[in-house]
């Protein structure tokens, strides 16, 4: 995928990201880790991860399907952009909503926090589990969201002759990588 691709879709969230969450910052980037390219929403507080992947999923060209991993080629008439492989949401919890997140962790299981306690690895995550601890508005959100199925990709017309199987995706590179290595 080309860079400026990329570049694009990270800009087509923000503005989308900007849109459905007036007051939230939220930082959009294009990354390009080990040659791959993802788009990274960094941002503190506001809405669970659940609430922004809602908006944020569909730019995403890498998908499961009947238990594998593809590659789909998004239509970017629809999208206002290409896509990228991956978009991945960094969330952190200001120290004002981790204490709020300890106490009703306390409240609810008679205990202090500790990682692993009733299977939750971070104290997010028991926060995102926990609707009822969230604003109003994004309890609001949340239940607006769990009556709309979560809108697919926008695929190409020709979608079957377009998806590619990761496992093919990554055969092909270590063939490619290893007919054009220089020893």
């Amino acid at each position: 995928m080309k860079i400026e691709s990329v570049e694009k879709t990270a800009k087509v969230i923000a503005a989308l990201l900007k849109e459905k969450f007036p007051d939230v910052h939220f930082d959009v980037e294009a990354e390009y880790p080990n040659g791959t390219d993802r788009v990274v929403v960094r941002y503190t507080d506001g809405p669970a991860p659940a609430l922004v992947d809602y908006y944020i999923d569909k730019f995403q060209t890498m998908h499961p399907l009947n238990g594998n991993l593809v590659f789909l080629t998004l239509d970017p008439s629809i999208l206002g952009c290409s896509g990228t492989t991956l978009v991945f949401c960094s969330w952190h919890m200001s120290p004002a909503i981790q204490h709020l997140a300890e106490m009703a962790y306390e409240d609810e299981f008679h205990q202090l926090f500790h990682t692993c306690d009733n299977g939750f690895l971070t104290l997010s995550s028991y926060y995102e589990r926990r609707p009822q601890l969230w604003p109003a508005k994004y309890q609001r959100l949340y239940e607006e969201q769990k009556k709309v199925p979560k809108e697919e990709p926008p695929v190409l017309k020709e979608k079957d002759d377009k998806v590619v199987y990761y496992e093919d995706f990554k055969n092909a590179a270590l063939d490619y990588d290893v007919k054009h290595h220089v020893w």
